[in-house]
């Protein structure tokens, strides 16, 4: 029962990051190590709306963080996550 429902989540972990994250401009902007876009995408305050919002850009503090520094942040924790839960996940078979 526990392994079908952790399979279930990890395939959904896997999509979203894919969907949201992995096929986006940014991934490949940072994954690349340019910075030449840095004052656009780590300014306080600056968020192109034509690469598409999630929910959550309006619970970040605007005065603290960027809407980018989120991405960077999701990129890394499914980075980590990801292979852990599939580990996981194979363990539990």
């Amino acid at each position: 029962m526990y392994t079908s429902c952790f399979s279930e989540q990890l395939q959904k972990l896997k999509r979203e990051y894919r969907e949201r994250i992995y096929n986006s401009d940014f991934y490949r902007y940072y994954r690349s190590g340019r910075t030449d876009h840095d004052e656009t995408y780590f300014s306080l305050g600056n968020i192109n709306l034509h690469d598409g919002l999630n929910s959550f850009v309006f619970e970040i503090d605007s005065l603290f963080s960027t809407y980018y520094d989120n991405k960077v942040v999701r990129i890394i924790a499914n980075e980590y996550s990801i292979p852990t839960y599939s580990k996981e996940s194979t363990m539990m078979k």
